[in-house]
């Protein structure tokens, strides 16, 4: 790989800013998740639930992935199931009055296919070994040429595939524990317009462009416990500690004018950026009445806080890390299971998940906020080892829409002008997850 030599590193420093903050985004598009920058919606039946209740409801193999442990509880039999997802959105930014960015409103589509496969097999009458293959992080943001946002975000792409392997134990009729090792590989490319024009002289002349792509790879745990105090009560908890990611990419500078190249000249350089995604933790419970219907409820605290701090590596560039001012969350859900007849279940469940920023510190890589979720699925056992189900989840922003008043990201004090301006308007979307999933029991 060439790399050009940077030779003015002050302001160097403050242009690649601009371009490599948003490599620390790590997540789902915005509206993929809302509340969080992970989130819960992964091809599984629980998706019919909102994830209420999930890492205790023993229905699914997708429990492997919810919480290791509760495979205990599945009923006897190997299981195996898999699902296919759409989540689709129809999104808009619009400009506001205190907005100092000129381009456009922005209304455009988001559409993301996601898919899981989950395990969980008998090995012995106390151990099951499992694993769950998701994408739980992943985004397809592509912003009108020409909107406000441009030089905070252009387009934005990203895949993170999570494989973990499972085990579980039930040493005692009313205790199970488990735990899984996961790996994860990230894929990311974003784009970022580049303003001509910071410094006012000559003729006005177009935007360049900023692209960045790297990839990650990092282990990380998960451990977990349920507990049956009664025939048809489980009520798990789940731990999943911190995964440490750091992408390694480049970052490719083009279409700069001849004046901006006096602050960033064209070229490619060696990229890196860490951050953690945080440690959380959860509790579920599941409560079966008559075989005919059952209440699923959760609370979960994910420590979003941690993922604030971005570290930024140049090689030689002086680069200072980036402070989100992300806040821990706090997670509640409460869902229903019903049997109307033999070989139907009817699933629905809502969940609140708090807001990791606040509206001064959001950004228009990450313009998360608090949401709701409402859910409902259906599912119909075919066989006595086959059955399929459809699922559907509403994420809507709580108020209907989520504000951002941007600061002018960089401010290059020689010349006294900003390179970005305040941005500022309001996001507004409904994501639409759609879920089909088909499970299998065999001995």
């Amino acid at each position: 790989m060439s790399t050009k030599e940077p030779t003015h590193h002050r302001p160097l420093n403050l242009a690649f800013r601009l371009a490599v903050v948003s490599m620390a985004a790590w997540s789902p598009s915005a509206w993929a998740q809302m509340g969080a920058v992970g989130f819960y919606e992964v091809a599984s039946e629980n998706v019919g639930n909102a994830a209420a209740g999930a890492g205790a409801d023993p229905t699914t193999a997708a429990i492997a992935h919810f919480n290791p442990a509760g495979m205990a509880n599945l009923p006897d039999g190997h299981h195996f199931s898999f699902g296919g997802q759409f989540l689709y959105s129809n999104f808009r930014w619009t400009a506001d009055g205190d907005n100092e960015v000129e381009g456009s409103d922005h209304k455009g589509p988001i559409a993301v296919p996601n898919g899981g496969v989950y395990g969980a097999f008998d090995v012995h009458e106390q151990v099951r070994v499992g694993f769950a293959v998701t994408v739980p992080y992943g985004s397809r943001i592509h912003y009108d040429e020409g909107w406000a946002g441009r030089y905070h975000n252009q387009r934005s792409d990203l895949i993170g595939l999570q494989i973990m392997p499972t085990v579980s134990w039930k040493p005692l009729d009313w205790f199970s524990i488990g735990a899984g090792i996961s790996g994860w590989v990230g894929i990311l490319n974003q784009e970022y317009a580049v303003n001509n024009n910071v410094l006012p002289l000559g003729e006005p002349e177009d935007d360049g462009l900023i692209t960045v792509d790297g990839t990650a790879g990092t282990v990380s745990g998960t451990v977990g416990v349920t507990f049956t105090p009664g025939e048809s009560t489980i009520i798990g908890a789940v731990y999943r500690a911190p995964v440490r990611m750091n992408f390694k990419g480049t970052a490719v500078a083009s279409g700069l004018g001849e004046l901006t190249q006096l602050l960033v000249p064209e070229g490619e350089w060696d990229a890196e950026v860490g951050f953690t995604l945080p440690q959380s933790f959860n509790v579920s419970v599941y409560q079966g009445f008559f075989d005919k219907f059952a209440v699923l409820a959760d609370v979960g605290w994910t420590d979003w806080s941690a993922f604030s701090e971005n570290e930024l590596d140049l090689g030689e560039i002086p680069l200072e890390d980036i402070d989100r001012q992300f806040d821990d969350t706090w997670r509640f859900g409460f869902g229903l299971h019903v049997l109307p007849i033999e070989r139907l279940r009817i699933r629905t469940g809502f969940s609140f998940d708090s807001a990791p920023v606040s509206d001064k510190h959001r950004t228009a890589d990450l313009p998360v906020g608090p949401a709701w979720r409402v859910a409902g699925g259906i599912e119909g056992q075919i066989t006595d080892l086959f059955k399929i189900g459809a699922h559907y989840t509403a994420i809507l922003p709580q108020g209907g829409e989520y504000d951002i008043s941007q600061p002018a990201i960089l401010e290059i004090e020689d010349f006294n002008v900003d390179y970005t301006g305040v941005l500022s308007g309001q996001y507004k979307a409904v994501l639409h997850v759609m879920t089909v999933t088909f499970g299998f029991t065999f001995d």
